[in-house]
């Protein structure tokens, strides 16, 4: 029990490093290069704050330790979310009841509560797979909605790092993702909202973090690790304290190569099985692509909504080119992939209205939006 209360001490004593995108920007992959690297704790893709929200787990269940410690454990080893490639916790009931075993073992000697339970879940998984806790230098948590991000400051040593993309290659993609895995490839306007609400909340969260602490947020560019991965990577390195491995080169989850995962090449939310064609990535060739997923409108409204984003990370708009282009083309955005669902049986200007209402949430009430809207 010793020797446990030390491997406890010193996983609550890591400083932590959230990972994160607000819109379509490769956060898997970059989750991907880090899955191996012996100094970090990471779990599978694995969002705390939005999994505790889904799960409805709060203070009240907290009082009930084994009906917790339960459900994470089947939620985790039975939900089909969960077993897929990148979010794969257990590889079988053995693993899982090894997990629920070591987390109970962490609350036998903490009380349980948002901070605490992070920690143990991180705990038990690291215990499960027999890694050496006490070589650990960071926990990476990734955190797939941008608004969970404040939830973060219960934490004392905590840090950001954002995956950023041209927002136009982003925004496609989601899209093309979205239109995909409904009926007739069309975008439902509940989509787009929790599209935009994640990009501007990110964004806002950003701008906030550069003025609070500029040193606690890092940037990964996509198209510049696409360009030099190593060298980009040295950078991330140096910055966090870590040592460079060369597995953080080579994407895995749970230290199984993973071949990733493109609305392109996808025919669902399924990961690649194929690896992905040579030059995928040119930018050229993803400039290509999301000029065949995005209309000229499309494009506009983008660029009008990103921007200050663009200007900051030296992104090249193809038609908004001033501020006062941006305020004639971003009252579109109220518009933007609003039409009514053709196979819901209220009656289609009613379900209009509702959207275009629900937008003007979204845009002018960000914050609000996401309880109104009962966004998760």
């Amino acid at each position: 029990m010793n020797n446990n209360k030390k491997e406890i001490s010193k996983i609550l004593n890591l400083p932590i490093l959230v990972i994160s995108s607000n819109a379509h920007n490769g956060l898997d992959w970059v989750h991907s290069l880090l899955d191996g690297h012996k100094q970090i704790v990471i779990l599978p893709a694995f969002s705390y704050f939005r999994f505790l929200i889904r799960e409805k787990i709060n203070l009240k269940l907290f009082k009930e330790k084994k009906k917790l410690i339960r459900l994470i454990s089947n939620t985790l080893h039975k939900k089909d979310s969960y077993n897929v490639p990148r979010r794969k916790f257990f590889n079988n009931t053995k693993e899982k009841n090894l997990f629920s075993k070591f987390l109970s073992e962490f609350f036998y000697l903490k009380e349980i509560n948002y901070a605490t339970l992070f920690y143990g879940i991180h705990y038990a998984f690291l215990k499960m797979k027999n890694e050496n806790i006490q070589k650990k230098k960071l926990i990476i948590s990734h955190e797939h909605m941008t608004w969970n991000h404040e939830n973060y400051f219960i934490f004392d040593d905590i840090k950001f790092l954002f995956v950023i993309r041209d927002p136009r290659a982003a925004f496609a993609g989601s899209i093309l993702q979205m239109k995909k895995i409904n009926k007739l490839n069309f975008l439902y306007s509940h989509q787009m909202n929790k599209i935009l609400l994640n990009f501007i909340y990110g964004w806002d969260f950003i701008k906030q973090q550069k003025k609070k602490n500029l040193k606690n947020i890092y940037f990964f560019i996509n198209e510049k690790m696409n360009k030099n991965l190593k060298f980009e990577i040295l950078k991330f390195c140096k910055w966090s304290g870590l040592s460079f491995d060369s597995k953080m080169l080579i994407s895995t989850f749970n230290n199984k190569k993973w071949k990733g995962e493109s609305s392109y090449l996808m025919k669902d939310k399924i990961d690649l099985k194929k690896k992905i064609p040579k030059n995928f990535y040119k930018l050229e060739n993803v400039k290509r692509r999301w000029l065949n997923v995005l209309s000229t409108n499309d494009i506009k409204i983008i660029e009008s909504l990103c921007y200050e984003y663009m200007e900051l990370f030296g992104y090249k708009s193809l038609y908004i080119k001033s501020r006062l282009q941006k305020i004639i083309n971003l009252p579109k955005i109220v518009l933007f992939y609003v039409l009514p669902r053709s196979e819901v049986k209220k009656t289609l200007i009613l379900q209009y209205l509702k959207n275009i209402i629900k937008r003007f949430f979204v845009v002018l009430l960000t914050k609000k939006s996401i309880k109104v809207l009962s966004i998760k």
